[in-house]
């Protein structure tokens, strides 16, 4: 049973590499323009499998406690730590709890797989299953590149306005350019969010694939497995590079380079802890040296290859800092960095980002001073992934090669069911990539479980383990919900060694974890589903909006839908859906816009959705009120709804004082309301953070919009603040 859930938590995990897991199904796009939802894994579906993998992990400790093969008191107090927490942010509401389950059960997955690992038969089997999501990943990656991604950028191209209308995105500026710019370069994402989430797994996969080679030929493997894992490797690297990622590239370079050395060099393995982590560390240092660099040498520092993305991981890390020193205890939520940053981020900095991009910081920013307790669970992890020994030889395995190839299947099962809801909304290569990839699934993983044995194999996946971990300190990939239990897993896999007996401590892994699932069911995948269902429900009646001449009934349709849409708010508060709210009540107002008292009704209820979202701390939301006020006094030709909107746009400013754009509204507000001072001060701030932008031209305000400063009056000759 001990290893059936073993293979479970790796399934899981594997699994969450193979769809894309999406923040919400529905509204990406407004379902008025597009009918059909996104294809992926909607919010509580993905917390279903969070849950399982909790209770899978808890089977574990059971099975381990019944066998008296004790446990590690460490690993389960450091796992166990900043839990208590999480769930206080989630039943506080928001989608704090969306953000941080995965987070729990990664760390779980990595302390059960520590436990049920030390069984080497096991370890084989679980890294197995891991690594084999590298062949239908690739097969996405490669059909990206070549087909995909120029058949969008072509249909974009065409279709530019009408595509970011379909986003929300407002033609000309920064996020349109930035959006278009990620558009046509091309580069491949597989089912994740980036380039660079793509980058991690597969150069991770290619460390690994590079050293089971080795280890094949050392071991006396037949030519078509050495063959199979040497394409596999070549594969993976190919993707790398297609990525575009720096970081991921180096990584590889580096983490491979010390694959090669000790492979070869017995002294180099034995020291493997140190190794490991003063490569994660040496990582860690690289922003702060960016930051030094550019002290010292200025922009000629941003000349050296790689040196932009590092001054922006700088930059992060300034902000991550300031959160820090300002809730040490509690963070500032799972899901509450992104608003929370815009307050404190340096001027000049050109990006709206959702975590700072380093494990430790990442944690520590978000739930307090309880996160270093996790990242010590990674580095104690690592430590001892790097001391463990793998033996060459081992008696009879019975059927766990089989096991291996099952477990990859198990893997396919969240994705096969995503497809078959939308098997008719993909075109027949999109279909035949995911077949090929899904078939090709079971057989790598079997023939990396031929090879998984041995110090050669060992050292390849402690290789690829630091650099999973290395790249999660500039990167997102322990702390985005589509990698975070996969990275976890595998270091959970590589580093079990423990040799004490008893069944007290594993016996205490079981309840944690066990009350753990049964909480999380309780207090955040029920009322997820419930929010989910709701929400359904009110794109449906979107998706049947009569689509009118006049568009009045078409109003009346986006109206019912807010309403339910704040139905669904009431499950959870979560300020997200308010900005939906507030969005189809300016669709509503202007389709209504042939009836001045309709559209004001409108307008008013976007205002006070956008109003109520600002206050539960969103700055989207208090920009949809902004927009919706205005309006409203174009409309009404009332001085009270302008006054209204500017100091909704002051709030803006104080919430997110280094964004150019909250300054430019400021201005033009400022302007229309006859206060000409105030808006030369407002819009000379604007121009001073935007010139402070050296790092992203895309992201710079357009020329128009620098025009519009220019006409008020000389920067030079008005005071710096309003």
């Amino acid at each position: 049973m001990g290893r059936v859930m073993a293979i479970v938590i790796a399934a899981i995990a594997a699994a969450r590499c193979l769809v894309v897991l999406l923040p919400e199904t529905w509204f990406d796009v407004d379902p008025v323009l597009d009918p059909y939802p996104a294809i992926g894994l909607a919010p509580h579906e993905l917390m279903v499998l969070d849950a399982l993998l909790l209770l899978a992990a808890s089977f574990v400790f059971f099975v381990e406690g019944a066998r008296a093969r004790g446990g590690s008191t460490l690993l389960l107090v450091l796992w166990i730590i900043p839990a208590p927490l999480c769930l206080l942010w989630a039943a506080a509401g928001g989608h704090h709890g969306q953000v941080a389950l995965p987070w729990m059960a990664g760390a779980a997955a990595a302390v059960a797989l520590a436990h049920a690992c030390r069984d080497q038969w096991t370890r084989r089997v679980v890294v197995a299953i891991l690594v084999s999501v590298a062949a239908p990943i690739a097969l996405r990656a490669l059909a990206q590149w070549g087909w995909d991604n120029p058949d969008t950028a072509a249909w974009f191209a065409a279709n530019r306005d009408e595509a970011l209308a379909m986003l929300g995105l407002d033609p000309g500026s920064s996020a349109a350019r930035v959006y278009e710019r990620r558009l046509l370069e091309g580069t491949p994402t597989g089912w994740f969010t980036s380039a660079n989430l793509l980058a991690t797994v597969m150069a991770a996969a290619a460390v690994t694939f590079g050293g089971l080679t080795f280890a094949a030929q050392r071991q006396g493997r037949t030519a078509w497995v050495g063959g199979v894992l040497f394409v596999a490797c070549v594969a993976s690297v190919g993707v790398v590079g297609l990525s575009g990622s720096v970081a991921g590239m180096t990584l590889l370079v580096a983490a491979a380079a010390l694959t090669a050395i000790g492979l070869r060099r017995r002294a180099v393995r034995d020291r493997g802890g140190w190794v490991a982590v003063i490569m994660v560390v040496s990582v860690t240092l690289i922003p702060l040296a960016a930051g030094g660099a550019d002290l010292l040498f200025g922009d000629q520092a941003l000349r050296v290859p790689g040196g932009r993305s590092a001054m922006i991981r700088w930059q992060y890390d300034i902000g991550a800092a300031r959160l820090i020193a300002a809730s040490p205890l509690g963070g500032v939520g799972p899901a509450g960095f992104q608003d929370a940053y815009a307050g404190v981020r340096v001027a000049g900095a050109p990006e709206e980002i959702t975590s700072p991009h380093s494990m430790a910081l990442g944690w520590v920013s978000t739930i307090g001073v309880a996160g270093l307790s996790w990242a010590a669970m990674v580095f104690v992890l690592l430590w001892r992934a790097g001391t463990v020994r793998w033996k060459e030889d081992e008696p009879s395995t019975g059927g766990l090669g089989t096991a291996a190839a099952i477990g990859a299947l198990l893997a396919i099962v969240p994705a096969a069911m995503v497809m078959c809801r939308s098997w008719d909304r993909i075109d027949e290569a999109s279909q035949t990539v995911r077949i090929l990839g899904w078939s090709l699934m079971p057989l790598l993983a079997w023939v990396s479980w031929r090879s998984l044995r041995g110090d050669a194999a060992r050292w390849a996946v402690l290789m690829a383990v630091a650099l999973l971990l290395a790249q999660a300190q500039i990167d997102m990939s322990l702390e985005a919900s589509s990698t975070v239990v996969w990275v976890l897993a595998m270091l959970g896999a590589a580093g079990a060694r423990f040799k004490k007996r008893g069944r007290g401590v594993p016996m205490c892994g079981g309840v944690l974890c066990g009350g753990l699932a049964v909480v999380v069911v309780a207090i955040i995948v029920v009322p997820w589903w419930r929010q989910d269902r709701l929400v359904a429900q009110a794109a449906r009646v979107l998706v049947q909006a009569p689509g009118d001449a006049g568009g009045l009934a078409d109003a009346l349709v986006r109206g019912e839908a807010s309403s339910m849409i704040r139905d669904a708010w009431q499950t959870q508060r979560d300020p997200r859906l308010l900005g939906h709210v507030a969005s189809q009540q300016l669709a509503a107002a202007s389709d209504a816009a042939a009836s001045p008292a309709f559209a004001a009704v409108h307008l008013g209820e976007a205002a006070r959705a956008g109003a109520e979202a600002m206050a539960a701390g969103s700055i989207a939301g208090g920009r949809l009120a902004i927009v919706a006020l205005a309006a409203r006094s174009d409309l009404a030709g009332e001085r009270q709804w302008l006054q209204s909107a500017l100091a909704m746009a002051e709030r803006v400013v104080l919430a997110d004082p280094n964004a150019a754009m909250s300054w430019v509204t400021l201005a033009r507000l400022a302007e229309r309301s006859g206060e000409l001072d105030r808006a030369a001060r407002a819009w000379r701030r604007a121009i001073e953070i935007d010139d402070a932008n050296t790092l992203d031209p895309a992201q710079r305000l357009p020329e128009a919009i620098r025009d519009e400063a220019s006409a008020i009056a000389p920067p030079e000759q008005r005071p710096l603040h309003p």
